[in-house]
């Protein structure tokens, strides 16, 4: 059974080597890092991630234009797309924009992160 692929990507490193931590040691998704958006769309070319946990605030490219160019990227399959962010406005702006499956505030449980992982498994195993 192939397992599934879970890139994170944030532009601060301490927070996203501790979502990626947890993820490796509760889950049983592949977890990669990427450390901003341009590492994310190389990373995801490379490798694609069946689910993506992108930060919205990055420099260079917000969330929202890296969700576009991971979405337009010609060898990438569709992946499933969480917004993470600190920020309660842009939490409530990607919870309405239909590129984003969901959407996690900062700091984000890890129930929360758990559920939908087992619901992205549940999704393409159907």
């Amino acid at each position: 059974m192939n397992r599934h692929r879970l890139l994170v990507v944030d532009d601060n490193h301490d927070c996203a080597d501790a979502v990626c931590e947890l993820l490796r040691m509760t889950s049983d998704w592949d977890v990669d890092v990427a450390y901003g958006p341009h590492a994310a769309l190389s990373q995801a070319l490379a490798h694609p991630p069946d689910a993506v946990f992108l930060d919205m605030e990055m420099p260079g490219m917000n969330g929202f234009q890296t969700a576009d160019a991971l979405l337009d990227a010609p060898s990438v399959t569709l992946p499933h797309l969480v917004a993470m962010t600190g920020n309660s406005h842009l939490q409530a702006e990607a919870s309405d924009d239909l590129r984003f499956d969901a959407s996690l505030l900062k700091p984000a449980g890890h129930a929360e992160m758990l559920e939908l992982l087992e619901a992205f498994a549940a999704l393409k195993t159907e």
